[in-house]
């Protein structure tokens, strides 16, 4: 039995496949992957787990004939499990954390199938490792890597490292920490990632600076969207539970002006009510919104009716330099049919001050 990429690997001419797999932070890293990768050359695609299937990026750009695009996959355990030659030039695991226990045999199982995307290279492709993630370290022993490495680490000496408030591959300067809008340890490392491998593939300095500091992130996901008056605003609606929206709040090193609410699926607010030193002003709104401002017991904070509402609340009343961080810690169906046109409402509310 092959996976549906192994298939398009195999009747395709010999492309540039790029590997990124991990537990968390994929689709960031792909995404600006492919941007940077954009930024200099025609022939790149974006495919596997994100969305489409590698088979169609084959067909549609008729690489059954056509040789040497780039091919950036995000690849989940699931398209790693049944991988027979598939070989990407360039591959990465970007960390390892418990998930799919309810899918794979053992937490053991589940991180071995993630080395299986460097398991076919050779000593003419790259792995990059990150060297912050003891368990991924463990499991790169375990199931030695055949081909070559190249490295990165936010503390330690490394390929790519971070050195007087900004980021360098090989000393050489690529981008302050500044201009990155992308926020949190979490992004830093996906950034760094991306760096090393736009690096194999030959793209210069300045195109990397110039993709990474107009990278906004994935949609809905801690989103830069504006900055007002020295206000910068994010949109986090993908957040639909309190674990999402407490990562949220740790991405930042200030406290934020949160907006918090939506309908009320009963979620218990003790773990999230200990990180409100985090929060500088809530404002809550929506079904939850009166609980939510209870049961958070922020001294600074307001119920307003709808999101709207709360938006408008939250900028009038912020500073310059302020964060304001739409993180609803549940879900919208409230008001709206689903997290994206939650938060690409409040985007349009924010774009229209």
């Amino acid at each position: 039995m092959y996976t549906e990429i192994e298939l398009a690997y195999q009747v395709a001419k010999k492309q540039n496949y790029i590997g990124v797999t991990g537990t968390n932070g994929k689709t960031t890293t792909v995404t600006l992957i492919d941007k940077i990768l954009k930024g200099q050359y025609s022939n790149v695609h974006l495919a596997g787990n994100v969305g489409t299937p590698l088979c169609e990026i084959v067909l549609k750009y008729n690489l059954l004939e056509e040789e040497n695009h780039y091919i950036v996959l995000e690849m989940s355990n699931f398209q790693l499990l049944d991988i027979d030659t598939f070989k990407p030039f360039v591959s990465t695991i970007i960390n390892l954390t418990p998930d799919h226990l309810d899918y794979m045999a053992s937490l053991d199982e589940y991180y071995a199938s993630k080395t299986n995307i460097y398991k076919n290279t050779n000593v003419n492709d790259y792995f990059i490792v990150n060297k912050d993630d003891a368990v991924l370290a463990e499991y790169l022993k375990k199931y030695p890597i055949p081909c070559k490495q190249i490295t990165m680490s936010l503390t330690e000496q490394a390929d790519c490292i971070i050195k007087n408030q900004a980021i360098y591959y090989r000393d050489e300067f690529i981008i302050d920490l500044n201009d990155i809008k992308v926020v949190g340890n979490h992004n830093l490392q996906n950034i760094m990632i991306a760096i090393c491998i736009a690096k194999q593939c030959g793209i210069k300095n300045d195109i990397l600076n110039q993709e990474i500091a107009s990278f906004i992130g994935v949609e809905h996901r801690i989103e830069f969207v504006k900055e007002i008056n020295g206000i910068k605003i994010y949109n986090d609606s993908k957040a639909t539970n309190t674990d999402a929206s407490i990562i949220a709040l740790k991405a930042f090193d200030q406290p934020v002006i949160l907006l918090m609410g939506g309908f009320d699926k009963g979620l218990d607010l003790q773990e999230m009510a200990t990180y409100k030193d985090k929060i500088k002003r809530l404002v809550t709104f929506g079904a939850a919104g009166k609980r939510f401002k209870e049961d958070m017991k922020v001294e600074n904070s307001i119920c307003v009716n709808n999101l709207k509402e709360a938006t408008l609340e939250a900028i009038k009343n912020a500073q310059s330099g302020d964060i304001v961080l739409l993180s609803p810690s549940t879900s919208s169906f409230d008001e709206f049919t689903g997290y994206e046109e939650r938060g690409l409402v409040f985007k349009d509310i924010v774009k229209g001050i």
